[in-house]
């Protein structure tokens, strides 16, 4: 049998993204968190926000695609139940950051994307969680807010990656099937 580690080592570099981009990751998270936490601070009637890093950046399993692109995600998480629509919530967002990047920002379904052309995609859903342990519900543009908690998700990834490792991989559960999210818990 051929050892392929050598191989896979040069494939693992190739997607992975690099110290260089993971600070400038840094960089642009701090920026955002800023603009958004003083958009708010002057916004009568609405709480400032938390942050909370999610997705594959969070988990450690970032790739690049094979243009060289990537986006990370920085949940928007505001302490109560906003008095206005999810979309609106959302265009709030919007107007925080859209004078980031020369390139602007797009208005999502369920996020803002802000685009730091030559760079990466940093995406931004909207929710609220009353509590920190209480349940997540993300704003979906023209619609409702849905339970969702990328926390909850993160956590539930981390304790199977660890629990159920087998040589080195991850084992799939029965309860997350690939491509599909499912409730967990």
């Amino acid at each position: 049998m051929a050892n392929l580690h050598s191989q896979f080592k040069k494939f693992e570099e190739r997607i992975s993204i690099s110290a260089t981009q993971r600070e400038l990751i840094v960089k642009r998270h701090s920026a955002l968190r800023t603009v958004i936490t003083n958009y708010f601070k002057l916004k009568s009637g609405i709480l400032v926000p938390d942050f909370y890093i999610q997705g594959s950046y969070k988990m450690s399993t970032m790739v690049q695609k094979k243009d060289g692109s990537f986006d990370v995600d920085l949940g928007v998480f505001f302490s109560q139940k906003p008095s206005v629509t999810p979309t609106t919530m959302q265009t709030y967002v919007l107007d925080a950051v859209k004078n980031q990047t020369t390139s602007g920002a797009q208005h999502l379904k369920k996020c803002i994307r802000v685009n730091y052309v030559g760079e990466f995609n940093a995406d931004l859903p909207v929710y609220y969680q009353i509590g920190s342990t209480g349940q997540a519900y993300i704003a979906v543009k023209n619609g409702e807010w849905v339970k969702d908690d990328p926390e909850k998700f993160v956590n539930w990834v981390n304790d199977n990656r660890r629990s159920k490792e087998i040589r080195g991989q991850q084992k799939i559960s029965s309860r997350y099937e690939l491509g599909k999210r499912v409730k967990i818990g």
